[in-house]
């Protein structure tokens, strides 16, 4: 298993690099039998809700595999004799032109028993978690399934290395998100622990018709379970947990599942723009958390600020969106220099970029951001874009009426946002994430892949109450659509104001 650890390390080699090593003789054998799949693809059309299964000749020979899942539409890409060692080569081209709800694998001919040309249990799952790495740049969601080698006759004296191979297969499945391993060695044996030979063809090695049949009792539950699953977390919609510091969204529509909002990252004072974050401009305080409803729809905080000033925060998730209504107080009777917060909202995994942050990379994603100035959608980086500031790099758009001298200490752009909606693209661009405040500080890209609306409190005088409200969108890429949903919430953002 240390071997395996060191291999799954070894994984941040890029796909081409895996498939280098085994295309020459991949491409030498298959390569005609993979050009009649793309031909199949370029002339068959199938249901986006398609189950794929791909592999060796058991899959190929699984002439009942339609009838077996149906109602489940399937796709069917089995060759004779397929190993790891190829599917690794000619996994993209398999899988890239299908959409597909989920992805069925089984492949059992990287040993055999023939020790001048077996690989390691460790090799056959290193290849494995390439394949599954594939599918994942086609479908982030998509539940993946591999159904584990099964004990034959034909090669039963390999089979203690070939269940250390299905050990191995395993701990891949189990060390990721919405991987599984299909388990069958139980189902294939006898009593005395030696292959039901009445399963298998003459051959001992590949299935009959009984043996499908077992096949499917176990692969199609497991299958539909995973499934069901999804469909529920699908109907729950969007769920609210608290974890330390993080405002936690849950959606099974979003990228890795989830976006994770540090909130709020900080209370600030006036005069900030060319001030010292820490000594200056940021108010210290802490947060607690009051109740979480039973369905994870509702979460109630509590700020409370060095200088005596509460902020109660009532957090709302709905089908696509979530609402922030917030009540700032200050009980004392000396003056708040709260001016304004931040809701720090991380969006790597979100536009397809990942969580970790490298200071050449922090630019990565701007692409998929957006602000409106003009009135028109204007993706990031916008005109005028600017470059100097305290701190850098980054970009904060003010509306009128803030004082530019009172903003978040990045590069300010000269450019009046037309309103205060920002936002970006999810990495399939098929989901839109954006957020607006009312009030309203700044719009806000910073170095974590991050972006903001950022609210404004504007001071508190003795005794002061004042109310903020907020929305997070997660909705379909339908511009339009969002915009007047938008402008339904929030009446007050026009040109800027």
């Amino acid at each position: 298993m240390k071997q395996l650890l060191i291999f799954l390390l070894c994984l941040t080699a890029t796909h081409a690099q895996v498939a280098d090593k085994y295309e020459t003789a991949a491409k030498k054998k298959w390569e005609d039998t993979i050009k009649k799949f793309e031909q199949l693809d370029r002339t068959t059309d199938y249901p986006a809700e398609s189950i794929l299964f791909m592999g060796s000749s058991s899959i190929r020979l699984w002439s009942t595999l339609a009838q077996d899942m149906a109602p489940h539409p399937v796709i069917q890409r089995g060759y004779g004799g397929a190993k790891f060692q190829d599917l690794a080569v000619f996994a993209e081209r398999i899988v890239h032109p299908h959409e597909f709800r989920a992805v069925a694998i089984f492949v059992a001919n990287d040993i055999v028993g023939k020790n001048d040309s077996d690989l390691m249990p460790d090799e056959v799952a290193a290849l494995y978690a390439d394949v599954v790495k594939t599918v994942r740049e086609k479908n982030a969601k998509a539940p993946v399934f591999l159904i584990a080698i099964t004990p034959t006759q034909s090669r039963w004296k390999a089979w203690p290395e070939i269940k250390k191979a299905n050990a191995a297969m395993q701990a891949v499945c189990e060390a990721q998100d919405n991987v599984h391993f299909i388990a069958t060695e139980q189902q294939f044996l006898k009593e005395d622990g030696t292959p039901k030979t009445e399963l298998f063809r003459d051959d001992q090695l590949h299935l009959n018709r009984d043996g499908y049949k077992l096949w499917t009792r176990i692969i199609r539950p497991a299958i539909e379970k995973q499934l069901a699953q999804k469909k529920a977390d699908k109907r729950a919609g969007i769920r609210l947990e608290r974890d330390g510091h993080w405002l936690v969204i849950r959606d099974a529509r979003l990228p890795g599942g989830e976006i994770r909002i540090n909130y709020l990252e900080a209370y600030c004072r006036s005069g900030s723009t060319d001030a010292d974050w820490v000594e200056h401009t940021v108010i210290k305080h802490r947060s607690e958390l009051i109740s979480v409803s039973d369905d994870g729809k509702v979460i109630k905080l509590r700020d409370i600020l060095v200088d005596g000033v509460t902020v109660d925060h009532s957090i709302t998730a709905g089908a696509d969106e979530v609402s922030f209504s917030l009540n700032a107080h200050n009980p004392r009777q000396t003056v708040s220099q709260a001016h304004w917060a931040q809701p720090c909202v991380r969006l790597g995994e979100f536009t397809g970029f990942g969580t970790k942050l490298v200071r050449e990379q922090l630019d990565d994603y701007l692409p998929k951001c957006f602000v409106f100035i003009d009135g028109k959608l204007t993706r990031m980086p916008t005109a005028n874009w600017a470059k100097e500031a305290r701190y850098t790099p980054g970009q904060v758009w003010a509306p009128k009426g803030v004082p530019r001298s009172d903003v978040n200490p990045r590069p300010l752009s000269s450019t009046v946002p037309s309103n205060g909606l920002i936002g970006c693209f999810s990495g399939d661009e098929k989901l839109v994430f954006a957020t607006a405040w009312e009030p309203y500080q700044e719009l806000f890209q910073g170095v974590a892949r991050c972006l903001h609306s950022d609210l404004r409190i504007g001071g508190l005088q003795p005794g002061e109450n004042k109310q903020i409200r907020g929305k997070i969108y997660l909705v379909g890429n339908d511009v339009p659509a969002l915009l007047e949903r938008y402008a339904k919430d929030f009446p007050e953002h026009r040109k800027g104001d």
